[in-house]
């Protein structure tokens, strides 16, 4: 193996931020200004946001599947993006 492969192969080896994010893939860096607090406090986020979109579509019962999924996912998504500001702004963190 010449120097050249021995320098992908490290390229291609994930390794993991305390947050489980990956540093680097395939040899594309992680965004320096990554922050694991943030990464943190988002992920502890999402049961919430979960059972906030299920209550936002929980009387859809009668919509085709893949309308109520849709919707799920938009309420998701708006869910998440709120308390991610929220966590933002109590950590000091930027987007």
């Amino acid at each position: 193996m010449n120097v050249l492969d021995q320098t992908d192969a490290m390229l291609d080896a994930p390794t993991r931020r305390r947050c489980g994010v990956f540093v680097c893939r395939h040899g594309v860096p992680a965004r320096l200004e990554h922050d694991c607090d943030y990464t943190d406090a988002r992920d502890s986020l999402i049961p919430y946001a979960e059972q906030m979109a299920t209550a936002d579509t929980a009387g859809m019962q009668s919509w085709p599947d893949d309308e109520r999924q849709r919707k799920w996912d938009q309420r998701f998504h708006y869910h998440m993006d709120r308390l991610a500001e929220a966590a933002r702004a109590m950590l000091g963190s930027e987007p």
